[in-house]
């Protein structure tokens, strides 16, 4: 097992566009694509709060929109746009977690660019900690939403744990687009595709982060002791996990 362990909480959006996460990668949520769900969804389909339409996942707040053909998923052919028409929404889902013990959250996140404001705010939730990233949707279309893929931590504090993601917009039109969520024990932070192994794949990416060497605030992907620095320190926990390649 890879011994690059989780030091603390971090959310990082990853410099580059990637590929979805592996389908193998242990996934502690069911349903992290949310393809399961309503047969009849057409462009869009709005949920409203407490609805358990989509297998596995509950409507929080607000309204959210799940999405089939009104732009192109991550992965899959179904993704959330977690503002409604209208409503700033949110949706959760409980697992079973062990106290004490350090998780890793990877999904892909975007925004509706369809209706202002250009910059999207989502928020994560989960063992009582939480983080916020933003995405601007300049540039973009339905037909090329530029998905980015975000990796955050978090320590379980009880035998089940609630994770929610939720808009951080006050318009209610259009806001931040979420798929292919993975939650799985974090047995390595160096695993930087989140493919369940830690091979020259991600060595590509640490060295891009290495080469900046400052790690601006959630933009950094390399920063494994989150001291602000990717540098030697940060380059021997890789090391680590790359000898032992296996980042279950």
């Amino acid at each position: 097992m890879a011994r690059c362990a989780l030091v603390g909480v971090v959310l990082v959006v990853m410099p580059v566009m990637l590929l979805p996460v592996n389908a193998n990668a242990q996934n502690l949520l069911s349903n992290g694509g949310f393809e399961q769900g309503p047969t009849n969804v057409g462009p869009f389909l709005p949920l409203n709060p407490g609805a358990l339409d989509i297998d596995h996942w509950r409507v929080t707040r607000g309204q959210i929109d799940l999405i089939e053909s009104a732009w192109i998923s991550a992965e899959g052919s179904r993704s959330l746009d977690l503002d409604g028409s209208p409503g700033s929404g949110g949706i959760s889902q409980t697992f079973a977690t062990t106290p004490n013990r350090d998780y890793t959250v990877s999904f892909f996140f975007a925004g509706n660019g369809g209706t202002p404001p250009a910059i999207k705010t989502i928020w994560v939730t989960a063992a009582g900690a939480s983080a916020s990233a933003q995405f601007d949707t300049t540039g973009t279309s339905y037909t090329n939403m530029k998905w980015r893929q975000i990796i955050w931590g978090f320590r379980a504090v009880a035998a089940s744990t609630t994770i929610e993601f939720y808009s951080g917009d006050p318009v209610g039109f259009g806001g931040p687009g979420l798929d292919n969520v993975v939650v799985r024990p974090a047995s390595c932070v160096c695993d930087l595709n989140y493919d369940a192994v830690v091979n020259d794949a991600d060595f590509s990416i640490f060295a891009i982060a290495y080469d900046q060497l400052l790690c601006p605030g959630i933009t950094c992907s390399g920063d494994f002791n989150f001291d602000g620095l990717v540098d030697d320190a940060d380059f021997s926990l890789f090391a680590v996990a790359y000898d032992e390649l296996l980042c279950p």
